[in-house]
């Protein structure tokens, strides 16, 4: 048997719980509010000037909703606070129109409106502060001076009743806005929960990948050691050509998962940059020196400049840096069937120890359309293209995220059939002390014809 005290009980735990916007979306809500505060400090005293009764009060309501406004919007204050003075304001608005209108019946609709409008901070601070103000409005001011809160005879000579027939439209709609104000907070609770099993989710796969990674690199290692080793015996050429096909299958196998470990600890927030001093022009020689055996095997020309009296010396991460290079290089030169893989690299103006590098190559080049999703994860121009040139559309994406974190940005220009050219920006710390510079265009060329 249900007592009255399980009733309240029961009655108090229906009732929306408050404060269950998160911080970017309760100042969403805020912002719009606070304009239609704004808009209310213009509106109210050109209703006075409109009616020609009480101009006066209409200049003076507009000014405190002014200054009521502004104080919303300060950031130093609660966000409890601020809602609880744009509320007063609100109200205070309706009062004001009311009052300026001599009681006119459809000027009471806007308590109603805004008692909507401030439901939707979810907050039970604003939500009684508006219906206190409706009550000392219609209940208290209704009763001193009636002829500013009712417009007709009968609710000035009995305004008790008039204000109780308010009263009961106010409570109705306040049952409805609580309503609507707990299943508000039922289905945010329900997202939110959601939400954070779906992170989860995501740092358990995050996880998982990257020790499935580590597990079959160790033995990957293996493999291709001892294929390294097979290839200093005596072997045929038939042996030897299958050995290096071994060779060759297995590190392309490692590269793939390189790019799924690396990925993973991209996702997982598990990749912290170096910073330790470096020379750039030195990384760009030795990168430049990696790809010359591939660029000779195809025939092209690859070649580095840099900027004039280019500042060099550097902390960062030379690791990272050398792993775009390396992906977009790399990419370059297999995309490229003739011509040239060129490589700039010039400070950017306006930025201490920023750079930018531009990989710009005359291959098979990309179409508008797909340019804008290259830097997706598993995302390559077609299909046609994991399967002839392979890859498992992760390089751009790593290659993004790390320059993201050296607080630089990434992008591709080009066109089908006419190259391409990929260009990064990136920021390091000048090193203290160390002045070394590119005193003259350097430029390396490696070229064979074809």
């Amino acid at each position: 048997m249900r007592t009255p005290c399980n009733w309240a009980r029961g009655l108090w735990e229906a009732l929306p719980k408050g404060l269950s916007l998160e911080g970017e979306e309760w100042a969403r809500r805020h912002r719009g509010i606070v304009w239609f505060l704004w808009a209310h400090a213009v509106g109210v005293p050109l209703l006075g000037f409109a009616v020609g009764r009480y101009v006066f009060l209409g200049l003076i309501g507009g000014v405190v909703l002014l200054g009521l406004a502004v104080l919303a919007t300060n950031q130093g204050l609660p966000h409890r606070v601020r809602a609880a003075v744009a509320t007063v304001g609100l109200i205070s608005a309706s009062t004001l129109l009311v009052h300026l209108s001599g009681g006119f019946i459809e000027a009471h609709f806007h308590f109603f409106v805004m008692i909507v409008v401030i439901v939707l901070y979810q907050d039970w601070i604003p939500f009684v502060l508006a219906l206190m103000a409706v009550v000392v409005d219609h209940g208290v001011i209704g009763t001193v001076a009636p002829t500013m809160v009712y417009n007709h005879p009968a609710a000035q000579h009995h305004p008790w009743n008039w204000a109780l027939i308010h009263g009961g439209f106010i409570l109705a709609e306040s049952a409805a806005l609580l309503i609507y104000w707990r299943m508000n907070e039922t289905v945010q609770g329900e997202l939110s929960r959601e939400k954070e099993r779906a992170e989860a989710a995501s740092r358990t796969k995050s996880q998982f990948l990257a020790n499935m990674s580590h597990e079959i690199r160790t033995p990957m290692n293996g493999v291709l050691g001892m294929a390294e080793l097979l290839l200093l015996t005596n072997l045929t050429d038939k042996q030897r050509r299958q050995v290096e096909q071994i060779r060759g299958s297995g590190t392309q196998l490692l590269h793939v998962i390189n790019d799924i470990l690396d990925f993973s600890k991209i996702e997982a927030g598990k990749i912290v940059l170096e910073h330790r001093p470096f020379d750039l022009a030195s990384v760009m020689t030795e990168t430049v020196t990696f790809f010359e055996e591939s660029v000779r095997a195809k025939g092209l020309t690859l070649s580095c400049t840099l900027e004039q009296d280019l500042h060099t010396n550097v902390v960062g991460d030379a690791h990272r840096l050398r792993q775009v290079l390396n992906n977009l290089i790399g990419n370059a030169i297999k995309f490229t069937a003739s011509g040239t893989v060129s490589i700039t690299v010039r400070s950017v103006t306006g930025v201490v120890s920023g750079f930018e590098i531009a990989v710009e190559d005359t291959g098979i080049g990309i179409s508008d359309e797909t340019q804008a999703v290259l830097f997706k994860e598993f995302s390559q121009a077609d299909s046609s293209t994991t399967r002839k040139y392979g890859g498992t559309g992760l390089g751009l994406a790593i290659c993004k995220r790390l320059v993201e974190m050296m607080q630089g940005a990434i992008g591709v220009e080009g066109r089908c059939g006419g190259g391409s050219r990929f260009w990064f920006t990136v920021r390091f710390t000048e090193q203290v002390g160390v002045g070394s510079t590119v005193s003259k265009m350097a430029r390396h060329e490696e070229q064979e014809a074809a």
